[in-house]
């Protein structure tokens, strides 16, 4: 094992920034400049050099990562972007704790594991919200468990030991096998003017005015709150992948000069323009982005709480109120990638974008071919 120096270590410091402001999005830019700065400060206090000489090499193989990204690597773009939108990594750790704690700490002691919360037992039923598409969903009671019996045949019950062992393990695992939401959207049912969110809970690309549920809203209905609520990551990933420049009609250089830029591309957007590689890496991360709503039932719409001064934040979040009777359903943003035939992703329809750059290509093409005159020889 080699010894790990200090000059090796600040290099390798200096050399994963160097890397990280190299990345397109600066929201995966802030992201990992945070994490790699975070880590080598906690990595710094380590005394033993085995241990050491280890995370060396974990840095050194995320600095490979990143490279690979730079370089145009579609698996190593992708995880960046999983990486910084929440789909893998310490956000999605923390946000799956949020769905998973219930009212009481689960005791070890117990035969059986508590039940699922409604929201994350919604998430493992739902097809959509699975890591492997097509993998069977057992939201009620573990595969294994039935397996286990069928196995033992005419032996009967299962020894109390390993039923709960397989209760438990399951209870363990299965929530590692969805997909995490970043935010839950309340769908506010009115009769007089429906709301952007009732006709289409992920259709909000065409709605400026469209915001994040608050968690003030998801606490008055006794919903699970996540550190990226009111982070908006759904829609600044709908934002990218739908980012382009439309492209121009072919001009001659003469009249290229002359005429002033188009008025349209002089505009400035808020999102930079993406090429066509990234917008689909957008579309695949948006695929991994499931989006929970909960519709609640009539009886049980958001109440009007007056703020008063004598009410203090911290009585408010200790006695939260009773969960509200409603229904949770799970989607996808429609400008999400989708699995085709054989497991490939597909795209959805021809885009607007795509029409007119084949427009542009056949006008290109007409004004290219020669005009028919006296001097060619006629076709035999």
């Amino acid at each position: 094992m080699k010894s790990t120096s200090g000059s090796q270590v600040l290099s390798l410091y200096r050399s994963l920034l160097r890397e990280t402001h190299k990345l397109p999005d600066p929201l995966v830019k802030f992201t990992y400049s945070a994490y790699i700065r975070d880590r080598f400060r906690k990595n710094a206090r380590i005394a033993e050099e085995s241990l050491r000489y280890r995370k060396i090499k974990t840095a050194q193989k995320k600095l490979r990562q990143l490279q690979a990204a730079n370089s145009g690597d579609k698996t190593a773009v992708a995880r960046t972007l999983r990486f910084a939108y929440g789909v893998t990594g310490p956000v999605r750790h923390q946000n799956l704790l949020t769905y998973k704690r219930t009212g009481n700490s689960p005791s070890t002691t117990d035969t059986r594991p508590p039940p699922f919360p409604p929201a994350l037992k919604s998430l493992l039923a739902s097809p959509l919200a699975r890591t492997k598409p097509g993998s069977k969903t057992q939201p009620d009671e573990p595969a294994s468990l039935s397996l286990a019996l069928d196995k033992r045949g005419w032996l009967g019950k299962l020894p109390e030991r390993r039923e709960r062992n397989l209760w438990w393990n399951w209870w363990r695992e299965e929530p590692t096998k969805t997909l995490v939401p970043t935010e839950i959207k309340i769908i506010e049912s009115s009769t007089d003017t429906p709301s952007a969110g009732s006709a289409n809970p992920t259709d909000t690309s065409g709605d400026p005015h469209s915001q994040p549920t608050t968690p003030l809203k998801l606490r008055q209905l006794g919903l699970p709150v996540v550190g990226t609520q009111e982070s908006g990551l759904i829609r600044r990933a709908e934002e990218y992948s739908k980012s382009h420049i439309t492209p121009k009609a072919p001009r001659r250089s003469a009249e290229r000069s002359s005429v002033s830029q188009d008025p349209r591309l002089e505009a400035t957007t808020t999102f930079p323009p993406q090429s066509r590689f990234m917008r689909r890496r957008y579309r695949e991360l948006l695929s991994k982005m499931p989006l929970l709503s909960f519709k609640p039932t009539s009886t049980s719409q958001i109440p009007p709480t007056p703020i008063s001064d004598s009410t203090s934040c911290d009585q408010t979040s200790t006695t939260p109120p009773l969960a509200p009777s409603g229904k949770f359903s799970v989607s996808v943003s429609p400008l999400a990638a989708t699995l085709g035939p054989r497991d490939r992703t597909s795209y959805s329809l021809m885009t607007q974008e795509d029409h007119q750059w084949i427009e542009r290509a056949r006008e290109s093409k007409r004004s290219s071919k020669p005009k028919s005159g006296g001097s060619q020889l006629p076709r035999l």
